[in-house]
């Protein structure tokens, strides 16, 4: 798989694998600002990829670069909810 880059991505950013602070510095760098907890969250509950056991370097998770370039092209904006919205008092 390759996605192509978006050329608001920092230049210096490694070309092999990405730590969790490289995740962020791209997606801030793109528009998606991530903090730790929450991307940590993310992988957890599964909205984001998880490192797999494999690519993990001793315990620190780590990403191919293209892995996180396509989640941040698919991924639901903000506020993106799997459930309907409620109406409130003053639309009904």
């Amino acid at each position: 798989m390759s996605v192509d880059r978006d050329p608001r991505e920092p230049a210096d950013l490694p070309q092999d694998w990405w730590f969790t602070h490289h995740v962020l510095r791209y997606l801030e760098a793109v528009g998606i600002k991530i903090k730790r907890g929450t991307w940590s969250t993310y992988t957890s509950r599964g909205y984001a990829p998880k490192a797999k056991d494999e690519e993990k370097l001793g315990q620190l998770p780590r990403w191919r670069p293209d892995v996180i370039r396509e989640y941040a092209r698919t991924r639901p904006g903000q506020g993106a909810r799997n459930t309907k919205r409620r109406s409130t008092s003053a639309e009904q």
